[in-house]
């Protein structure tokens, strides 16, 4: 079997490149570019003979994949339509190529790169399109909803930020960073999205106890940067900040709060089909009828019991009710897979060079998406593919350190 670190990749990098820069804006490329990374690939591997089950992370998502298939075909067997199954399969496969990709380093930034400037141009291009051309919600084009737009944004931001603060970053590239990070920022305010400000909250959280451990200094001016910030919304709180103190997500006082009619709502789906659920993107058909025609001793019109939607929000009841024990199980391997990772990798949380930016990404990735997954459907559509990515560029690299092959070292 050949080196990995003399295998050329370049096919493969630029296919991730186009991805990458495709992924929040352009729906046609971003396809083509996850169908090129694909054959490429394959391509390679059936000529280097890599061993493909030598990665944890790598089984953890191939495990993911397969509970989920799983779920789908029981789904089918039992009359739902699982056709959703593509989406888990398409973001899946990214995520775990990219851990069998050896990448060099400015390989890595520079997949980075397109991804920070696409959103950044996303995100201009959204706020152009509702405040002047065609109004409407603010939406990344190739996202969609208000919901999973604020996701996409925290989600690139969690990447940006380390980057941002880190020691190893040069001056050309902090100027670059600086303002991608404020128009992030900005997109995130301007979503109105009260899941977006908490996930931004989680980021700088975890940016900011990394820089006190890893440099004081920095620490310090991120700590009063975040006490100025936290003093002007105390002062004067934006329309989205008012909301998520005043209107919360959860139940408070003696009327239930809509999630928690719509979690009500998705819990006689779960009773329904336990074992495989009724088909991953299938959830719309949880309607006060079907319920009927399954429960017909019971009544579901009453509005403050029961709230219908098109999922959720909630990622792991939506995996529950969508794919069934299995699904659901299929999602917590393939988190808890990072979390070992995270665990395992932890030598470089305070390593000097760009090994802990890598460490710190995929941290504040998974934080989000749990976190966020509580009250919205992370792990879906466009941010699935985003949140494979960093987990994938990120363990890429970071196994690659603990392996003594120089992330430099591929031959382009």
């Amino acid at each position: 079997m050949k080196s990995m670190s003399a295998v050329s990749v370049k096919w493969e990098f630029y296919s991730l490149c186009l991805l990458a820069a495709s992924l929040p804006i352009v729906e046609v490329t971003k396809n083509l570019a996850w169908f090129m990374l694909v054959v490429f690939f394959a391509v390679r591997n059936i000529k280097a003979r890599e061993n493909l089950l030598s990665d944890f992370l790598g089984n953890a998502i191939l495990g993911f994949m397969l509970l989920s298939v799983v779920a789908a075909v029981g789904a089918s067997f039992n009359g739902y339509d699982s056709g959703k199954i593509s989406d888990i399969i398409r973001y899946g496969l990214v995520g775990w190529m990219l851990l069998y990709i050896p990448l060099s380093k400015p390989q890595s930034y520079t997949i980075l790169a397109f991804l920070f400037v696409a959103t950044g141009i996303g995100v201009i291009v959204a706020y152009l399109e509702t405040a002047y051309w065609q109004g409407g919600a603010f939406e990344l084009r190739s996202v969609g909803h208000i919901n999973h737009t604020a996701i996409f944004i925290a989600l690139t931001l969690g990447a940006v930020i380390p980057l941002l603060l880190s020691r190893t970053s040069n001056l050309k590239a902090r100027l670059v960073l600086l303002p991608i990070a404020i128009i992030l920022t900005a997109g995130l305010f301007y979503a109105n999205s009260r899941a977006g400000i908490v996930a931004l909250a989680i980021i700088v959280a975890i940016a900011l106890l990394h820089s006190l451990m890893f440099h004081l200094k920095t620490g310090i001016a991120v700590l009063l940067m975040v006490i100025v910030a936290g003093g002007y919304m105390v002062s004067a709180p934006p329309k989205v900040v008012n909301e998520l103190v005043n209107g919360p997500m959860l139940y408070m006082g003696d009327k239930a709060a809509p999630r928690e009619k719509l979690w009500n709502t998705a819990m006689y789906g779960l009773k329904k089909e336990p074992l495989f659920g009724i088909g991953f993107g299938n959830y719309s058909i949880i309607n006060p009828e079907q319920l009927s025609r399954w429960y017909p001793d019971e009544e579901f019109t009453d509005s403050r019991q029961f709230f219908y939607s098109s999922h959720t929000h909630n990622r792991f009841l939506n995996s529950a009710v969508e794919g069934g024990v299995f699904g659901l199980a299929g999602l917590m391997l393939l988190l808890l897979g990072v979390a070992v990772c995270l665990w395992r990798s932890r030598q470089f949380i305070l390593d000097k060079s760009s090994a802990a930016v890598f460490w710190v990404v995929p941290a504040s990735t998974l934080a989000t998406v749990v976190v966020i997954g509580l009250v919205n459907t992370t792990i879906h559509h466009e941010h699935g593919l985003l949140t494979m990515m960093l987990f994938g560029l990120s363990f890429n690299y970071l196994n690659r350190l603990a392996s003594s092959q120089t992330p430099e070292s591929t031959v382009a």
